[in-house]
Protein backbone atom coordinates (compact mmCIF):
# COMPACT_ATOMS: atom_id res chain seq x y z
CA UNK A 1 0.00 0.00 0.00
CA UNK A 2 1.48 3.35 -0.97
CA UNK A 3 2.03 6.06 1.63
CA UNK A 4 -0.50 8.52 0.23
CA UNK A 5 -3.15 5.82 -0.04
CA UNK A 6 -2.52 4.74 3.54
CA UNK A 7 -2.90 8.28 4.83
CA UNK A 8 -6.22 8.68 3.01
CA UNK A 9 -7.26 5.28 4.34
CA UNK A 10 -6.45 6.26 7.93
CA UNK A 11 -8.36 9.52 7.59
CA UNK A 12 -11.40 7.69 6.25
CA UNK A 13 -11.19 5.20 9.10
CA UNK A 14 -11.06 7.95 11.72
CA UNK A 15 -14.16 9.57 10.23
CA UNK A 16 -15.91 6.23 10.14
CA UNK A 17 -15.09 5.63 13.78
CA UNK A 18 -16.56 8.96 14.81
CA UNK A 19 -19.78 8.33 12.89
CA UNK A 20 -20.23 4.79 14.15
CA UNK A 21 -19.51 5.75 17.72
CA UNK A 22 -21.88 8.64 17.97
CA UNK A 23 -24.68 6.76 16.20
CA UNK A 24 -24.82 4.18 18.93
CA UNK A 25 -23.72 3.68 22.52
CA UNK A 26 -23.56 -0.10 22.15
CA UNK A 27 -20.26 -1.53 23.36
CA UNK A 28 -19.86 -3.67 20.23
CA UNK A 29 -19.30 -0.56 18.10
CA UNK A 30 -16.18 0.21 20.09
CA UNK A 31 -14.74 -3.24 19.50
CA UNK A 32 -15.21 -3.70 15.76
CA UNK A 33 -12.19 -5.43 14.30
CA UNK A 34 -13.06 -4.60 10.70
CA UNK A 35 -12.05 -0.94 11.11
CA UNK A 36 -8.30 -1.30 10.83
CA UNK A 37 -6.20 1.66 11.88
CA UNK A 38 -2.88 -0.17 11.93
CA UNK A 39 -2.49 -3.12 9.58
CA UNK A 40 0.05 -5.65 10.92
CA UNK A 41 0.55 -7.44 7.62
CA UNK A 42 4.04 -6.80 6.16
CA UNK A 43 2.79 -6.17 2.61
CA UNK A 44 0.58 -3.35 3.82
CA UNK A 45 3.15 -1.39 5.78
CA UNK A 46 4.17 2.04 4.59
CA UNK A 47 7.30 1.63 2.48
CA UNK A 48 9.17 4.70 3.65
CA UNK A 49 8.80 8.13 5.13
CA UNK A 50 8.41 11.22 2.98
CA UNK A 51 11.68 12.57 4.35
CA UNK A 52 13.18 9.09 4.70
CA UNK A 53 14.83 10.12 7.96
CA UNK A 54 17.05 12.62 6.16
CA UNK A 55 19.59 14.11 8.54
CA UNK A 56 19.27 17.90 8.49
CA UNK A 57 21.99 18.83 10.95
CA UNK A 58 23.62 17.86 14.22
CA UNK A 59 25.46 19.57 17.05
CA UNK A 60 27.33 18.59 20.19
CA UNK A 61 25.15 19.58 23.16
CA UNK A 62 26.87 17.91 26.10
CA UNK A 63 30.18 16.29 27.00
CA UNK A 64 30.72 14.52 30.30
CA UNK A 65 33.61 12.56 31.75
CA UNK A 66 33.05 9.17 33.35
CA UNK A 67 33.73 10.73 36.74
CA UNK A 68 31.14 13.45 36.22
CA UNK A 69 28.54 10.90 35.17
CA UNK A 70 29.19 8.70 38.20
CA UNK A 71 28.67 11.71 40.44
CA UNK A 72 25.38 12.53 38.72
CA UNK A 73 23.89 9.02 38.66
CA UNK A 74 25.00 7.91 42.11
CA UNK A 75 25.80 4.44 43.34
CA UNK A 76 22.95 2.62 41.57
CA UNK A 77 24.24 3.17 38.04
CA UNK A 78 27.90 3.95 38.79
CA UNK A 79 29.03 0.36 38.01
CA UNK A 80 27.61 0.74 34.49
CA UNK A 81 29.79 3.76 33.68
CA UNK A 82 32.82 2.81 31.57
CA UNK A 83 33.39 5.94 29.50
CA UNK A 84 32.72 9.62 29.21
CA UNK A 85 30.18 10.66 26.58
CA UNK A 86 29.57 13.13 23.80
CA UNK A 87 25.87 13.77 23.27
CA UNK A 88 24.85 15.06 19.84
CA UNK A 89 21.46 16.57 19.09
CA UNK A 90 20.30 15.49 15.63
CA UNK A 91 17.55 17.09 13.55
CA UNK A 92 15.92 15.05 10.81
CA UNK A 93 12.89 14.82 8.55
CA UNK A 94 10.06 12.51 9.41
CA UNK A 95 6.33 12.19 8.73
CA UNK A 96 3.38 13.27 10.85
CA UNK A 97 -0.24 13.38 9.67
CA UNK A 98 0.87 12.93 6.07
CA UNK A 99 3.32 15.83 6.03
CA UNK A 100 7.07 16.17 6.36
CA UNK A 101 8.10 17.60 9.71
CA UNK A 102 11.44 18.25 11.39
CA UNK A 103 11.97 16.07 14.45
CA UNK A 104 14.87 15.74 16.85
CA UNK A 105 16.68 13.27 19.05
CA UNK A 106 20.09 12.44 20.37
CA UNK A 107 23.00 10.22 19.43
CA UNK A 108 25.07 9.40 22.50
CA UNK A 109 28.68 8.45 21.77
CA UNK A 110 31.11 6.92 24.28
CA UNK A 111 34.51 8.62 24.22
CA UNK A 112 36.34 5.50 23.17
CA UNK A 113 37.35 3.89 19.90
CA UNK A 114 34.27 3.48 17.68
CA UNK A 115 33.95 1.01 14.81
CA UNK A 116 31.27 -0.96 12.97
CA UNK A 117 31.30 -3.60 15.75
CA UNK A 118 30.38 -1.10 18.48
CA UNK A 119 26.98 -2.01 19.92
CA UNK A 120 24.08 0.25 18.91
CA UNK A 121 21.03 0.65 21.14
CA UNK A 122 17.76 2.53 20.71
CA UNK A 123 16.21 3.93 23.86
CA UNK A 124 12.56 5.05 23.91
CA UNK A 125 11.83 7.28 26.88
CA UNK A 126 8.88 7.32 29.23
CA UNK A 127 6.26 10.04 29.53
CA UNK A 128 7.52 13.60 29.20
CA UNK A 129 4.86 16.29 29.47
CA UNK A 130 7.07 19.33 28.95
CA UNK A 131 10.71 19.97 28.14
CA UNK A 132 11.26 20.57 31.85
CA UNK A 133 11.17 16.78 32.15
CA UNK A 134 14.48 16.57 30.20
CA UNK A 135 14.32 15.47 26.59
CA UNK A 136 16.97 13.24 25.00
CA UNK A 137 18.07 15.99 22.58
CA UNK A 138 19.03 18.22 25.50
CA UNK A 139 21.89 15.85 26.20
CA UNK A 140 21.10 15.30 29.90
CA UNK A 141 18.53 12.48 29.75
CA UNK A 142 19.68 9.92 32.33
CA UNK A 143 19.16 6.66 30.45
CA UNK A 144 20.60 7.83 27.13
CA UNK A 145 23.67 9.26 28.90
CA UNK A 146 24.24 6.07 30.92
CA UNK A 147 23.67 3.91 27.83
CA UNK A 148 26.44 5.75 25.98
CA UNK A 149 28.68 5.82 29.05
CA UNK A 150 28.35 2.05 29.19
CA UNK A 151 30.20 1.90 25.89
CA UNK A 152 27.30 1.74 23.47
CA UNK A 153 26.14 4.06 20.70
CA UNK A 154 22.72 5.25 21.82
CA UNK A 155 19.91 6.61 19.63
CA UNK A 156 16.92 8.26 21.31
CA UNK A 157 14.09 10.24 19.71
CA UNK A 158 12.34 13.15 21.39
CA UNK A 159 9.02 12.06 19.75
CA UNK A 160 6.64 14.36 17.89
CA UNK A 161 5.65 17.36 20.00
CA UNK A 162 9.03 17.95 21.58
CA UNK A 163 12.34 19.46 20.56
CA UNK A 164 12.25 20.54 16.93
CA UNK A 165 8.57 19.58 16.58
CA UNK A 166 7.35 21.38 19.71
CA UNK A 167 4.71 23.24 17.65
CA UNK A 168 2.65 20.02 17.59
CA UNK A 169 0.71 18.76 20.61
CA UNK A 170 2.29 15.41 21.43
CA UNK A 171 0.21 12.41 20.19
CA UNK A 172 0.51 10.59 23.50
CA UNK A 173 0.17 6.79 23.43
CA UNK A 174 -1.07 6.76 19.83
CA UNK A 175 0.54 3.93 17.88
CA UNK A 176 0.67 5.22 14.30
CA UNK A 177 2.09 8.57 15.42
CA UNK A 178 5.21 7.07 17.00
CA UNK A 179 6.37 4.85 14.13
CA UNK A 180 7.99 7.33 11.76
CA UNK A 181 9.70 9.55 14.37
CA UNK A 182 11.42 6.56 15.96
CA UNK A 183 12.22 4.61 12.78
CA UNK A 184 13.50 7.75 11.09
CA UNK A 185 15.62 8.57 14.12
CA UNK A 186 17.42 5.29 13.42
CA UNK A 187 17.98 6.34 9.80
CA UNK A 188 19.21 9.78 10.86
CA UNK A 189 21.45 8.19 13.47
CA UNK A 190 22.99 5.95 10.85
CA UNK A 191 23.66 8.95 8.62
CA UNK A 192 25.29 10.75 11.54
CA UNK A 193 27.58 7.77 12.18
CA UNK A 194 28.56 7.71 8.52
CA UNK A 195 29.35 11.44 8.37
CA UNK A 196 31.04 11.85 11.74
CA UNK A 197 32.62 8.42 12.33
CA UNK A 198 32.74 6.85 8.86
CA UNK A 199 30.65 3.86 9.95
CA UNK A 200 28.86 2.31 6.99
CA UNK A 201 27.65 -1.18 7.90
CA UNK A 202 24.01 -1.97 8.66
CA UNK A 203 23.94 -2.00 12.46
CA UNK A 204 22.66 -4.69 14.77
CA UNK A 205 20.28 -2.83 17.05
CA UNK A 206 18.95 -3.61 20.51
CA UNK A 207 15.92 -1.53 21.45
CA UNK A 208 14.45 -0.87 24.87
CA UNK A 209 11.83 1.39 26.39
CA UNK A 210 10.17 2.19 29.68
CA UNK A 211 6.57 3.14 30.47
CA UNK A 212 5.31 5.10 27.44
CA UNK A 213 8.60 4.14 25.81
CA UNK A 214 7.69 0.47 26.18
CA UNK A 215 4.39 1.14 24.38
CA UNK A 216 6.42 2.89 21.65
CA UNK A 217 9.03 0.13 21.54
CA UNK A 218 6.51 -2.68 21.07
CA UNK A 219 4.83 -0.73 18.27
CA UNK A 220 8.11 -0.02 16.49
CA UNK A 221 9.33 -3.58 17.00
CA UNK A 222 6.43 -4.84 14.91
CA UNK A 223 7.42 -2.49 12.09
CA UNK A 224 11.17 -3.18 12.20
CA UNK A 225 10.56 -6.92 12.11
CA UNK A 226 8.07 -6.91 9.23
CA UNK A 227 8.49 -3.85 7.02
CA UNK A 228 10.79 -4.70 4.06
CA UNK A 229 12.05 -1.11 3.90
CA UNK A 230 13.29 -1.07 7.49
CA UNK A 231 14.63 -4.62 7.24
CA UNK A 232 17.21 -3.16 4.86
CA UNK A 233 18.06 -0.38 7.30
CA UNK A 234 18.78 -2.25 10.52
CA UNK A 235 18.88 -5.74 12.01
CA UNK A 236 16.93 -5.93 15.26
CA UNK A 237 18.91 -8.11 17.63
CA UNK A 238 16.83 -7.89 20.77
CA UNK A 239 14.04 -5.95 22.47
CA UNK A 240 13.40 -5.17 26.12
CA UNK A 241 10.20 -3.60 27.42
CA UNK A 242 9.51 -2.44 30.95
CA UNK A 243 6.47 -1.12 32.79
CA UNK A 244 4.51 -0.39 29.61
CA UNK A 245 0.74 0.05 29.02
CA UNK A 246 0.43 -2.45 26.16
CA UNK A 247 -3.27 -3.00 26.81
CA UNK A 248 -4.08 0.66 27.17
CA UNK A 249 -7.84 0.32 27.60
CA UNK A 250 -8.74 -2.95 29.32
CA UNK A 251 -5.76 -3.28 31.66
CA UNK A 252 -4.67 0.33 32.14
CA UNK A 253 -7.17 3.17 31.85
CA UNK A 254 -10.31 1.16 32.64
CA UNK A 255 -9.09 -0.16 36.01
CA UNK A 256 -7.23 3.08 36.83
CA UNK A 257 -10.25 5.31 36.27
CA UNK A 258 -12.40 2.82 38.17
CA UNK A 259 -10.25 2.93 41.29
CA UNK A 260 -10.45 5.53 44.03
CA UNK A 261 -7.11 7.30 43.55
CA UNK A 262 -4.25 7.43 41.05
CA UNK A 263 -0.88 9.02 41.84
CA UNK A 264 -0.23 10.50 38.36
CA UNK A 265 -3.43 12.25 37.22
CA UNK A 266 -1.40 14.29 34.71
CA UNK A 267 -0.94 11.14 32.59
CA UNK A 268 -4.70 10.64 32.39
CA UNK A 269 -5.51 14.23 31.45
CA UNK A 270 -2.65 14.16 28.94
CA UNK A 271 -4.04 11.05 27.26
CA UNK A 272 -7.59 12.35 26.87
CA UNK A 273 -6.50 15.75 25.53
CA UNK A 274 -4.06 14.09 23.13
CA UNK A 275 -6.67 11.69 21.75
CA UNK A 276 -9.19 14.51 21.44
CA UNK A 277 -6.67 16.51 19.39
CA UNK A 278 -5.18 13.74 17.29
CA UNK A 279 -8.46 12.13 16.27
CA UNK A 280 -10.11 15.55 15.77
CA UNK A 281 -13.02 14.79 18.09
CA UNK A 282 -13.40 18.48 19.02
CA UNK A 283 -14.94 17.54 22.36
CA UNK A 284 -15.15 20.15 25.13
CA UNK A 285 -12.84 18.79 27.80
CA UNK A 286 -15.11 20.18 30.52
CA UNK A 287 -17.49 17.36 29.61
CA UNK A 288 -14.78 14.96 30.79
CA UNK A 289 -13.01 16.76 33.63
CA UNK A 290 -14.33 18.87 36.48
CA UNK A 291 -13.26 22.39 37.42
CA UNK A 292 -11.56 23.11 34.07
CA UNK A 293 -8.72 20.76 35.02
CA UNK A 294 -7.94 20.17 31.35
CA UNK A 295 -7.39 23.90 30.79
CA UNK A 296 -5.30 24.07 33.94
CA UNK A 297 -3.21 21.23 32.55
CA UNK A 298 -2.69 23.11 29.28
CA UNK A 299 -1.81 26.29 31.16
CA UNK A 300 0.84 24.42 33.14
CA UNK A 301 2.28 23.00 29.91
CA UNK A 302 2.54 26.55 28.58
CA UNK A 303 4.40 27.45 31.77
CA UNK A 304 6.80 24.51 31.21
CA UNK A 305 5.94 22.87 34.52
CA UNK A 306 7.37 19.44 35.31
CA UNK A 307 5.22 16.33 35.51
CA UNK A 308 5.62 16.37 39.29
CA UNK A 309 4.40 19.96 39.49
CA UNK A 310 1.40 19.20 37.29
CA UNK A 311 0.52 16.10 39.33
CA UNK A 312 0.63 18.19 42.52
CA UNK A 313 -1.92 20.61 41.07
CA UNK A 314 -4.44 17.96 39.97
CA UNK A 315 -6.70 15.82 42.20
CA UNK A 316 -5.61 12.23 42.69
CA UNK A 317 -9.17 11.11 43.52
CA UNK A 318 -10.84 9.99 40.30
CA UNK A 319 -14.25 11.16 41.52
CA UNK A 320 -12.81 14.66 41.93
CA UNK A 321 -11.00 14.66 38.58
CA UNK A 322 -13.75 13.31 36.28
CA UNK A 323 -17.25 14.53 35.63
CA UNK A 324 -19.53 11.91 37.15
CA UNK A 325 -21.53 11.28 33.99
CA UNK A 326 -18.49 10.83 31.77
CA UNK A 327 -16.74 8.56 34.26
CA UNK A 328 -19.85 6.38 34.49
CA UNK A 329 -20.12 6.11 30.71
CA UNK A 330 -16.39 5.42 30.28
CA UNK A 331 -16.46 2.61 32.84
CA UNK A 332 -19.51 1.21 31.02
CA UNK A 333 -17.48 1.38 27.76
CA UNK A 334 -19.93 3.77 26.14
CA UNK A 335 -17.68 6.56 24.84
CA UNK A 336 -15.65 7.00 21.68
CA UNK A 337 -12.53 7.13 23.86
CA UNK A 338 -13.10 3.52 24.89
CA UNK A 339 -12.85 2.45 21.27
CA UNK A 340 -9.83 4.62 20.49
CA UNK A 341 -7.83 3.55 23.52
CA UNK A 342 -8.66 -0.07 22.73
CA UNK A 343 -7.32 0.07 19.15
CA UNK A 344 -4.01 1.44 20.42
CA UNK A 345 -3.14 -1.78 22.22
CA UNK A 346 0.30 -2.86 21.01
CA UNK A 347 0.34 -6.64 21.43
CA UNK A 348 -2.50 -7.77 19.17
CA UNK A 349 -2.24 -9.34 15.72
CA UNK A 350 1.47 -10.15 15.52
CA UNK A 351 4.21 -12.26 17.08
CA UNK A 352 7.71 -10.99 17.98
CA UNK A 353 10.57 -12.54 16.05
CA UNK A 354 13.45 -10.97 17.98
CA UNK A 355 14.43 -12.16 21.42
CA UNK A 356 12.12 -10.09 23.63
CA UNK A 357 12.07 -9.50 27.36
CA UNK A 358 9.07 -7.99 29.17
CA UNK A 359 9.75 -6.56 32.64
CA UNK A 360 7.11 -5.61 35.19
CA UNK A 361 6.59 -5.30 38.93
CA UNK A 362 3.40 -6.56 40.60
CA UNK A 363 3.55 -3.45 42.83
CA UNK A 364 3.68 -0.93 39.97
CA UNK A 365 1.32 1.85 41.00
CA UNK A 366 1.27 3.59 37.59
CA UNK A 367 0.92 0.77 35.02
CA UNK A 368 -0.84 -2.39 36.25
CA UNK A 369 1.18 -5.61 36.09
CA UNK A 370 -1.63 -7.20 34.05
CA UNK A 371 -0.31 -5.36 30.98
CA UNK A 372 2.84 -7.45 30.97
CA UNK A 373 0.91 -10.66 31.62
CA UNK A 374 -1.58 -10.22 28.80
CA UNK A 375 1.09 -9.24 26.29
CA UNK A 376 3.27 -12.20 27.24
CA UNK A 377 0.41 -14.71 27.34
CA UNK A 378 -0.93 -13.50 23.97
CA UNK A 379 2.47 -13.84 22.30
CA UNK A 380 3.03 -17.31 23.76
CA UNK A 381 -0.45 -18.45 22.74
CA UNK A 382 0.30 -17.23 19.21
CA UNK A 383 3.36 -19.47 19.07
CA UNK A 384 6.21 -17.18 20.09
CA UNK A 385 9.32 -18.91 21.35
CA UNK A 386 11.38 -15.75 21.81
CA UNK A 387 9.49 -13.87 24.54
CA UNK A 388 10.33 -13.96 28.24
CA UNK A 389 8.37 -12.39 31.11
CA UNK A 390 10.55 -11.16 33.96
CA UNK A 391 8.68 -10.36 37.15
CA UNK A 392 10.58 -7.81 39.19
CA UNK A 393 10.39 -7.46 42.98
CA UNK A 394 7.40 -5.50 44.35
CA UNK A 395 8.77 -2.01 43.79
CA UNK A 396 7.38 1.25 42.41
CA UNK A 397 6.98 2.18 38.76
CA UNK A 398 10.14 4.29 38.66
CA UNK A 399 12.24 1.82 40.64
CA UNK A 400 11.10 -1.08 38.50
CA UNK A 401 12.26 0.80 35.39
CA UNK A 402 15.68 1.39 36.94
CA UNK A 403 15.96 -2.25 38.02
CA UNK A 404 14.99 -3.41 34.55
CA UNK A 405 17.54 -1.10 32.92
CA UNK A 406 20.44 -2.53 34.91
CA UNK A 407 19.40 -6.05 33.93
CA UNK A 408 18.88 -5.03 30.29
CA UNK A 409 22.46 -3.74 30.04
CA UNK A 410 23.78 -7.08 31.33
CA UNK A 411 21.53 -8.90 28.87
CA UNK A 412 22.82 -6.84 25.95
CA UNK A 413 26.39 -7.54 27.00
CA UNK A 414 25.54 -11.24 26.97
CA UNK A 415 24.62 -10.92 23.30
CA UNK A 416 20.86 -10.78 23.99
CA UNK A 417 20.91 -14.46 24.79
CA UNK A 418 17.50 -16.08 24.95
CA UNK A 419 18.78 -18.20 27.84
CA UNK A 420 20.09 -15.33 29.94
Amino acid sequence: MKKTNLISFLTACFLAINILTFLSSCEKNYQKEDLIIFDPEPDNFVEECLGNGKLINYELVNSLTAGQIKTIVGSSFAPLIKNGVNMYKVSYLTLYNGKAITASGVVGMPDTTINDQTMVVMYNHGTRITEADLLPSGGFDLISVVSAANGKICFAADYIGYGDSEQVFHPYLIKPACIFPVCDMIIAGKEFLKKEYNLTQKPYLTMYGFSQGAHVTMTVQQVLENNPFYLNVVTLKGVALATGPYDLHDNALLPIIGQETYPSPSFIVFAFISYNNHYKLRMNMDIIFKNSYAQQFLDMIAQNKTSAEIDAALPKYMAELFQDDFRTKFLAKETIFNYLFKINATYKGWVPRSTTRIYASPADEIVPYANAEIAYNTFIAAGSESVKLITLPPVSHVNSAFMAFADIISWIDSGCSANY
